[in-house]
């Protein structure tokens, strides 16, 4: 991410070199004299609308992210599941997750979707997955929901960086990474200490995982949010650029105009 070269550096040398030297140069010359310097970070981005409403999900996103692996082997020990097969849950985990990044990356870059409703389809499918989890009673109800929400974990995490550059546009993308990625990680921070309260004052490991479930639900409310001020711009810039047709106060004397006209080129060509 590291900023890209002053492209006005050439330009400064060549006037340099036209310019005196220093002995030659006053004093206020030298004083008011610097080097050429390129901002590399905007923080202006906390106040665009869009941008805060997108680190208000990655916050949301990131409290729930972190709580299912905490809480999946022990809420399988819950379930008097041998350690042997509870040890093969986080495997199946991780596979899911490393093929729907895979498969949700090839599907996005075919671009038959909006990413941002992709992005809110894998995201209710994740928190759907969660709310069915604690439902499980055996290893083999457990390992299917871990599955899929493995997938769609994966899903969401290889698209939503996508979302972020269509939100605030390349032009600000390093900056608005890195003010995203700080932002987000104060919900990775706060999520499993929370879950855990609630999960030791239910005295229930299912606790944690509709924590997770509810918390993701309320996150696609801010893409919702999003996806119609995007559509709103985009319906702006189309009318903004659609040519203005003129507006005649009497349609029926410009038809005769135009009629009279006409009829005087094929005088003429007579």
């Amino acid at each position: 991410m590291r900023p890209l070269k002053n492209r006005c550096i050439p330009e400064a040398r060549s006037s340099e070199a036209q310019r005196p030297s220093g002995k030659d140069m006053p004093k206020a010359g030298k004083e008011h004299a610097s080097p050429n310097t390129q901002k590399t970070f905007n923080w202006m981005l906390v106040k665009r609308l869009e941008f805060m409403l997108y680190a208000i999900f990655g916050i949301l996103a990131a409290m729930s992210f972190f709580i299912p692996p905490l809480f999946l082997v022990p809420l399988s020990y819950s379930l008097r599941i041998d350690e042997s097969w509870t040890a093969s849950l986080l495997s199946i985990l991780a596979i899911a997750d490393f093929m729907g990044r895979l498969l949700c990356g090839w599907y996005a870059n075919l671009n038959l979707t909006r990413t941002i409703h992709l992005l809110t389809m894998t995201v209710v499918l994740i928190s759907t997955s969660l709310m069915l989890l604690p439902l499980a009673n055996n290893y083999l109800s457990l390992a299917i929901f871990t599955g899929f929400y493995g997938f769609f974990f994966g899903a969401t995490v290889s698209i939503h960086i996508t979302v972020l550059a269509e939100v605030v546009g390349m032009s600000d993308f390093d900056s608005a990474l890195g003010l995203f990625m700080l932002i987000r990680s104060t919900g990775g921070f706060l999520g499993p200490p929370l879950a855990g309260l609630i999960v030791d004052m239910a005295e229930d490991y299912s606790a944690g995982f509709y924590i997770a479930g509810a918390t993701l639900i309320i996150s696609i409310v801010f893409l919702v949010v999003i996806d119609q001020l995007q559509q709103k711009k985009e319906q702006e810039n189309d009318t903004d650029t659609k040519p203005k047709k003129q507006i005649l106060l009497f349609p029926s004397l410009n038809f005769l105009k135009l009629k009279t006209g006409k009829c005087q080129e094929q005088d003429m060509g007579v």
